[in-house]
């Protein structure tokens, strides 16, 4: 029974009131604290000293954090944040957070799987959320492949990103500590195609580095020079996605290959835009020791298994 009669009825209406009412009824160390909008799961704020002396229906709501600007949040109102273009745009691998703690994980029962990853489909397995408003509809992911096995697979996430126009090889895998180690010991190698015929001077631009990406210099290139046989990519990749074969204003284009040992946000597009090369077709043709097509012969979507090892085989080369 509550205090006072005029609260009792109230909180049969309105929910600030009840929660008063049942705070005010019930023994000192179980009363929680409610901010001044009222009381509801979004603007809960739990006192740790409340949790430590409450009864189990109290601590049941509470969470591990103090702070008092964060709102108690369960799991089916968890917030979702929205993957950006700008977010996305990875030619290399930024950020090897995206996987599971590399901590206490039993390699055994871990997968390692090359996919090429076709042009025009985002690095992700969720659809960006803004695709609800876009007028071209939703774009694909790496779930829309292969009927979605992929995204079935408990724990599978991608060894860095690639932007959603570039193609080629992208490592998919369960073991966190895989991921770290790529990032920090393997090279990665592509294929570009650039607008134009760049000349010497506009090499050794791009051979510089130097530019500042998210606050963030580049090393220059491990390698970069123009493909010598400018046939071979074209003999060697599968066809152009639409538009990603567009040549430049003069109706000319270069093969470029470039590796890098690092990965920031278009770092390969940047590279070239600053030398005055716009880049039209961008492909990762190697990741570390598994090369397309030398040992990694795939069409776009098609994917295989890879020994762990494979991988760091052509560490310092």
């Amino acid at each position: 029974m509550t205090p006072w009669p005029l609260l009792s009825s109230l909180s049969a209406k309105l929910p600030v009131f009840r929660a008063a009412a049942v705070a005010l009824s019930s023994p000192p160390s179980t009363i929680i604290c409610w901010s001044s909008a009222g009381v509801s799961r979004n603007n809960l704020f739990p006192f740790s000293m409340a949790a430590e002396t409450a009864g189990p229906e109290i601590r049941h709501h509470t969470t591990a954090t103090t702070n008092k600007n964060q709102p108690l949040i369960s799991e089916e109102e968890s917030i979702t944040t929205s993957t950006t273009e700008e977010d996305d745009d990875n030619e290399g691998e930024e950020l090897p957070s995206s996987g599971p703690s590399p901590r206490n994980q039993d390699d055994q029962h871990h997968r390692y799987l090359c996919l090429y990853k076709p042009a025009l489909t985002l690095c992700t397995f969720v659809p960006d959320p803004e695709d609800r408003i876009r007028k071209k509809g939703r774009r694909d992911t790496l779930a829309d492949i292969g009927d979605g096995v992929l995204a079935d697979i408990d724990s599978l996430h991608t060894v860095g990103r690639l932007d959603m126009e570039t193609e080629g090889l992208l490592l998919l895998t369960t073991n966190g500590k895989f991921t770290a180690n790529v990032h920090a010991r393997c090279r990665k190698k592509y294929w570009v195609l650039v607008e134009g015929s760049p000349e010497p001077s506009a090499i050794e631009t791009m051979r510089a580095g130097g530019l500042k990406i998210r606050g963030a210099v580049t090393r220059p290139p491990v390698a970069l020079r123009i493909l010598p046989d400018q046939d071979r990519a074209l003999g060697v990749l599968p066809l152009a996605a639409p538009g990603m074969d567009r040549m430049g204003r003069d109706g000319t284009a270069t093969w470029l290959e470039i590796v890098l040992d690092e990965g920031r946000n278009r770092q390969v597009r940047r590279i070239t835009k600053h030398a005055g090369h716009r880049v039209i077709r961008l492909c990762r043709v190697a990741v570390g020791g598994i090369e397309f097509p030398a040992n990694m012969e795939l069409k776009p979507g098609e994917w295989k298994p890879f020994e762990k090892d494979s991988v760091f085989s052509e560490e310092g080369d």
